[in-house]
């Protein structure tokens, strides 16, 4: 099972449009699924989540919680969060 990055963002949201470049050059590096919530459109996702600011992102491992990033952030750290949990894709 990959692991799966959740991606909480919004369409006006600046710092989510730049975190979204970060994570499709990531995207093309390691292998995971990226899954995009608009907070706007699904709120409740995000209630759940218990998501208080965006960008938020949740890394999950065999159906498990293992790291999360709230606000803007470098490629270095989310490659930090990655570390030992996402493999990079062969090439």
């Amino acid at each position: 099972m990959k692991p799966v990055l959740l991606d909480f963002m919004a369409d006006w949201c600046v710092p989510c449009k730049a975190m979204g470049i970060i994570l499709a050059e990531l995207e093309k590096e390691y292998d995971f699924v990226l899954d995009k919530i608009n907070v706007d459109k699904m709120s409740s996702v995000a209630y759940f989540y218990n998501v208080l600011s965006i960008p938020t992102l949740i890394l999950w491992v065999n159906d498990i919680e293992v790291g999360r990033l709230v606000g803007a952030q470098s490629k270095a750290n989310i490659l930090k969060l990655f570390e030992g949990r996402v493999q990079r894709r062969k090439l």
